[in-house]
């Protein structure tokens, strides 16, 4: 155990990043806009945050590289029209927008769509997967930008919001009806690293519960599923296994998928490549929030964000290796018995605040980041309405040992719009650093407790 220090330090800002539409524009030599219209119409990845003061936007160079690396390949063959001027024209039948009004967010004009009675029209088509066919976009040049739901279709729409390609499923993807949703669950990239971008669907619905991927040109390519039981202590846990979010890896051309049972808190993630062989695997008492892989001298570290059943904290699990076992638990009851060998090489588990623990739910670990060589800042989500989060900063080493810890301003606006309601009492207020502890980190057979900031 160790000994807290005080007055720690500020944690530093994770680095890179794009403050605000200005910085993102100058970085993408582009006008205002242009990029607000990118960012609702392609997907373009931008980040919003509340604070005291209103929502702010920031941008990860990264992310936006690779976001830029698939979309203006395409780009030259829109005909000379400078960027600025492209708008999306959307699936065949749409109404052309009017040139007086900027372009309607392609959400909007798909619920308008299925306003229209689209989805009745394609209920009265029977489909099944082995009777898709294959059907190319116009030009080599054009391919999947963005993915849509149009009833029970999944469009795909070049980078001028044109149909490529649109193929049934025999539910309805009602997952479309929520941006917040959908973007984490459908996603256009090049995922193996060939120049074209593939299609990935993790569909929510139970009846269907599984990762569909198609080709550029729109050909299926795979469906997967969880077809397995897992036992934790003496529950099992079976099918359905709904997928709940995406996670590209273009540095190893694969990508991860988490899956969890419905209302029930077993999970895991897979990563998968394009001939739908499972790379690796790892268990969870918990729904995976976040994964990253972070290159370093050696090769990389994956992390793996998810809440943790068994306290209410948000783990975060480190592998310096392919993702493999399960997280480790004391109590039996949150333990996988049948799961693959192994645990992470590290495993931390940071408490949930008086807030979380007072409205019954449980921490998630939101990002990890890089801020300096060897070191890295942990989100943890401590509140949250819905107005928007609050969180905590950890910083930390590849060993797992805490550095310095921070809670975000904003926690107390947020607490106060909570009390407002009646939602809280006020005996659930931050303490500031004191609630960031204890922490706790796996040695092997069990929980080490660690009470504050350690020294290195």
């Amino acid at each position: 155990m160790t000994e807290s220090r005080p007055e720690p330090r500020p944690i530093p800002t994770p680095a890179p990043r794009l403050e605000g539409w200005k910085e993102i524009s100058a970085y993408l030599r582009r006008g205002p806009r242009t990029v607000q219209r990118w960012e609702k119409e392609l997907g373009m990845p931008v980040h919003r945050q509340i604070t005291g003061a209103g929502e702010t936007v920031f941008a990860i160079p990264d992310e936006i590289d690779a976001w830029r690396k698939a979309q203006t390949r395409h780009a030259n063959g829109n005909g000379g029209t400078p960027a600025e001027e492209m708008a999306p024209t959307g699936l065949a039948g749409a109404p052309a927008a009017d040139p007086a009004t900027p372009a309607p967010r392609l959400r909007h004009w798909r619920l308008w769509v299925v306003g229209l009675g689209l989805t009745a029209v394609v209920v009265a088509a029977v489909w099944t997967l082995p009777r898709w066919t294959d059907r190319p976009a116009a030009s080599a040049a054009r391919q999947p930008a963005a993915l849509v739901a149009v009833g029970n279709m999944l469009a795909a729409l070049d980078i001028d919001g044109q149909r490529l390609w649109a193929r049934p499923f025999k539910t309805p993807l009602f997952e479309g009806g929520n941006p917040a949703v959908w973007s984490e669950i459908a996603r256009a990239a090049d995922v193996d690293g060939d120049g074209n971008n593939e299609a990935l669907l993790a569909r929510h619905d139970v009846a269907d519960a599984g990762l569909y991927a198609f080709s550029a040109a729109g050909r299926p390519l795979f469906r997967h599923e969880i077809d397995r039981q897992a036992r934790f202590g003496a529950a099992v846990f079976a099918r359905p296994w709904q997928p709940d979010k995406l996670f590209l890896l273009s540095a190893t051309r694969s990508f991860a998928v988490s899956f969890h049972v419905v209302n029930l808190f077993a999970g895991v993630v897979q990563e998968l490549d394009l001939q739908n062989r499972v790379l690796g695997e790892y268990w969870t008492n918990g729904y995976v929030s976040s994964f990253s892989r972070i290159p370093t001298e050696a090769g990389s570290l994956t992390f793996v964000g998810a809440s943790f059943n068994e306290s209410g904290g948000g783990s975060l699990a480190v592998f310096r290796g392919p993702l493999t076992g399960a997280a480790p638990a004391e109590t039996p009851k949150y333990r996988c018995v049948d799961c693959p060998a192994g645990t992470p090489d590290v495993f931390l588990v940071f408490p949930r605040s008086r807030l979380q623990e007072q409205l019954g739910v449980t921490a998630e670990v939101l990002d990890v980041a890089p801020v300096s060589p060897g070191q890295y800042i942990v989100r943890v989500q401590v509140a949250k309405d819905d107005a928007g989060i609050a969180s905590a900063y950890y910083r930390i080493d590849a060993s797992g040992h805490i550095l310095d810890a921070d809670v975000a301003a904003d926690l107390n606006s947020l607490q106060g719009r909570l009390e407002k309601t009646g939602s809280v009492p006020a005996a659930t207020r931050s303490r500031g650093i004191q609630d960031l502890f204890p922490v706790l980190r796996w040695n092997g057979r069990s929980f080490d407790r660690i009470t504050g900031i350690e020294a290195r």
